[in-house]
Parts: C-alpha cells; sequence; structure tokens
C-alpha cells in the first residue's frame, strides 16, 4: 500500500507547485497592467492642461516628462519614440508662450504660430495617434503556456 503512497504524495505537491507557479504569473500579468494603466493616465492627465489651455506652460512640461519618464521601462521603443517627439513639442510650446511670439517680427512670428499650431494638433492627436500605440501593453491577453498544450498545430507551430 505504501508503494503508490509516496508517488501519489509527491505528484500532489508537483501539482500544487505547478498552480501557484500559474497563479504567481497571472499575478505579475496583472500588476504590471496596473502599473502600465497609471503610467498611461499620468501621460493623458499631464496632457489635458495644454488641450484644455491651448498651450504648456513649464509646470505642464515637467508634469509630462515625470510621466515619460515613467514609461520608460514599462513601453517599448514605439511609444518611447512617440512620448519623446511630443515631449520636444512640448518644450517647444512651453518656451515659445503667446507673449513670446508676439514680440518677434514678420515673417517669424507667423512661422512660429503656424509650428506651435500644428504642434498643439499633434498634442490633441494623442486619442487618434498615441493610444493605438500604448494599446497592445494594455491587453491582457498575455498567453499562458500550460505544459500539456505545446502539441504541434497543423502548420507546425506551437499551440
Amino acid at each position: 500500500m505504501s508503494g503508490w503512497l509516496v508517488p501519489a504524495i509527491g505528484a500532489f505537491a508537483a501539482l500544487i507547485a505547478y498552480l501557484q507557479w500559474v497563479t504567481a504569473h497571472q499575478k505579475i500579468v496583472l500588476e504590471l497592467f496596473d502599473k502600465r494603466l497609471a503610467a498611461f493616465q499620468e501621460i493623458q492627465a499631464a496632457l489635458l492642461p495644454i488641450m484644455r489651455n491651448g498651450a504648456a506652460t513649464q509646470e505642464d512640461f515637467f508634469a509630462f516628462a515625470r510621466a515619460v519618464e515613467r514609461c520608460r521601462f514599462l513601453f517599448g521603443d514605439d511609444v518611447h519614440e512617440y512620448l519623446a517627439e511630443l515631449r520636444k513639442k512640448m518644450s517647444f510650446m512651453s518656451v515659445y508662450t503667446d507673449q513670446t511670439i508676439d514680440q518677434r517680427t514678420e515673417p517669424e512670428r507667423s512661422r512660429l504660430i503656424d509650428k506651435k499650431y500644428d504642434y498643439l494638433n499633434d498634442l490633441a492627436g494623442f486619442e487618434k495617434h498615441g493610444v493605438p500605440l500604448f494599446a497592445p501593453y494594455m491587453k491582457l491577453d498575455q498567453k499562458m503556456r500550460y505544459f500539456w498544450s505545446a502539441a504541434e498545430t497543423k502548420n507546425g507551430e506551437q499551440a
């Protein structure tokens, strides 16, 4: 009787260990999602005053820069490049305020107004251009590979 008891207990312990590993993996995925969502919301919150006021103050720029830094290790290069481009545009807008631009003479004044307007449109386009970049990182669709699902599919790829 004791001949099968030891292997049964070992198999049961292995099953419990595997289920704990699955739970830990799912917890990590959820925690990563929470951190990414918080960083994404911080980016949106930093852009809101600029959209509301049509201008970027130094405080707005620094709030956005802090939000971008929070995204550094949470998202891929595509998101980082996009946010770096927005940061450059926001920097321009925070330096070239309406008062600064009004002190310029034509045609430089008109050129700066046009550039600031284009940059404001780019920042306002976050919902259209930025959100789709963030979307793949925000999905909770990380597939868990179970040891019994490693069967070959008809294309020769792993299931």
